[in-house]
């Protein structure tokens, strides 16, 4: 008989009982409350020195995708940059992929903060522009209509472009680069 209750227990979906710890409130409150503590401490260290060191708020620009994106959305941020003259801009991507945006001479700080929308709600007080380049990718039964470049650049109303940016890396990194291929010959 206690075997036809402990079978019972079990969901035909899963092999764990039924009152095994499911996702309560307080998991998720915890969860909250770790990425709003998170951001917190990024709106202190990072937004908040920046307006004390310039005086000025800053421009943030977010794209937590792939490197390809990242390049699609070049254009759309050199547009946008010409309303911010004079502000430090903040670019926050993937970790994997910091490099880009500073090789594409975008911003000075590239942050890699994965819950950023929120400093973008409830901050957006602090930041003199605050630009979340949305794609058909996070978006539900949304496909792709159009090239990457020009749906990132009519998301903001700006002139359509369909090219890819050159990225060209400064003399200093191809010199390095051909100091290292030198040493294959």
């Amino acid at each position: 008989m206690a075997c036809q209750n402990n079978a019972s227990q079990m969901s035909s979906t899963n092999l764990k009982p039924k009152d095994a710890n499911p996702p309560g409130i307080f998991n998720r409150l915890s969860s909250l409350l770790k990425r709003h503590l998170q951001v917190l401490g990024y709106v202190l260290t990072v937004i908040l020195a920046i307006i004390v060191k310039t005086r000025r708020r800053p421009v943030l620009f977010s794209r937590y995708g792939g490197m390809g994106d990242i390049i699609c959305i070049i254009p759309a941020t050199r547009a946008l940059l010409e309303r911010h003259l004079g502000h430090v801009v903040i670019y926050n991507c993937h970790a994997s992929f910091t490099e880009i945006p500073r090789l594409a001479g975008l911003a000075s700080i590239v942050t890699n903060l994965g819950p950023i929308g929120l400093v973008g709600y409830w901050y957006a007080p602090l930041l003199a522009g605050y630009y979340h380049f949305t794609h058909g990718d996070d978006l539900p039964d949304s496909g792709c209509q159009e090239p990457m470049v020009t749906k990132f650049c009519k998301q903001f109303k700006l002139p359509s472009v369909e090219e890819h940016p050159e990225l060209t890396a400064p003399e200093s990194v191809r010199l390095k680069v051909r100091q290292v291929l030198e040493h294959f010959k």
